[in-house]
């Protein structure tokens, strides 16, 4: 009995740390692909950028240029959740759950962030297309 419910921590692990990693590459994902288009938009049309659009254009220069690193930092930190999970599930079911939705909040909080600035920015720019 104990060795199913073992199984079973370790495969909800598993679940649970595949779905952080999907949220953080959506993230990087936007960041990297979708900002630049963005980017050279404002560019084209010599529009200035939002005051807050700048802060999610110079993010994603920083992690266009240290991908790698940014790869090699979040890759232990994946595995610690993992592990941290699994210690929390141990403890008792809710520990583990709040610890799955505690670290499900920043990657959708900054996704949030990189869409928000750039919808917002999208606006802008069709506003001055508009005049």
């Amino acid at each position: 009995m104990e060795l199913q419910s073992v199984r079973r921590g370790r495969g909800s692990a598993v679940i649970v740390v595949v779905a952080h990693t999907a949220l953080w590459c959506i993230f990087f994902w936007a960041l990297i692909s979708r900002v630049p288009i963005y980017e050279q938009r404002f560019r084209d049309f010599q529009i200035k950028l939002p005051f807050y659009c700048e802060p999610v254009i110079a993010l994603s220069h920083v992690v266009q240029a240290y991908f790698c690193l940014f790869v090699l930092l979040f890759a232990p930190l994946l595995v610690f959740d993992g592990v941290m999970y699994l210690f929390f599930r141990r403890r008792g079911s809710a520990w583990g759950v709040l610890w799955a939705l505690l670290l499900f909040l920043p990657p959708l909080f900054a996704s949030a962030w990189v869409f928000f600035g750039l919808f917002l920015a999208e606006v802008k720019l069709m506003e001055s297309l508009s005049r």
